[in-house]
C-alpha cells in the first residue's frame, strides 16, 4: 500500500468516525432538551 492509499484510508476512517459522533450527539441533544423540558415542567 503506498502512501497515498494510507492517506486517503486515514481520512474515510476519521470522516466516519465524525459522522457517527455527529448522530450520536444529535441523539445526546434531544435526550438533554428532553430532560430540560421536564425539569422546568416540575419546577411550575
Amino acid at each position: 500500500m503506498d502512501e497515498k492509499e494510507t492517506i486517503q484510508k486515514t481520512i474515510n476512517f476519521i470522516a466516519s468516525e465524525i459522522r457517527e459522533n455527529k448522530i450520536q450527539l444529535k441523539k445526546l441533544n434531544l435526550e438533554l432538551q428532553a430532560a430540560i423540558k421536564k425539569q422546568q415542567e416540575l419546577k411550575e
